[in-house]
């Protein structure tokens, strides 16, 4: 019940279903509901994670980028969750232009992520 591909940075987005619905206790229908969750929030929080960057809003900014790794995190989607992680220390710390250099990695991973989780749990073609 796993999957990848590869992004620019040659990380895999990485998801592991099977430990994830053990998580939740085998609950297929929860699995499916973070699914969609994550396939509906994802471009938004990524569109205004831009925005706050390109607004020097570096409050907003981590609270979108923490949402972020969260939403992966509840997929094992640990190259996902890394990259997210790296933003959020960029935006915390100050390094706007490192926090922009990889918005890009990040939406690839989300569509990487969000692929995989049309096509594995909601039988959708990706």
């Amino acid at each position: 019940m796993s999957s990848s591909s590869i992004d620019d940075r040659g990380q895999q987005p990485t998801v592991d279903l099977a430990s994830a619905q053990r998580r939740l206790g085998g609950n297929r229908s929860l699995l499916v509901d973070l699914a969609r969750f994550c396939i509906d929030d994802a471009p938004g929080l990524l569109q205004r994670l831009h925005q706050s960057i390109q607004n020097k809003n570096r409050d907003v900014a981590a609270r979108i980028a923490r949402r972020l790794k969260c939403l992966a995190a509840n997929f094992d989607a640990f190259p996902t969750v890394e990259v997210t992680r790296e933003l959020e220390a960029a935006v915390r710390n100050g390094e706007l232009g490192e926090a922009a250099a990889l918005e890009t990695p990040l939406r690839r991973q989300f569509q990487a992520l969000t692929a995989i989780l049309r096509e594995s749990v909601l039988n959708e073609p990706a």
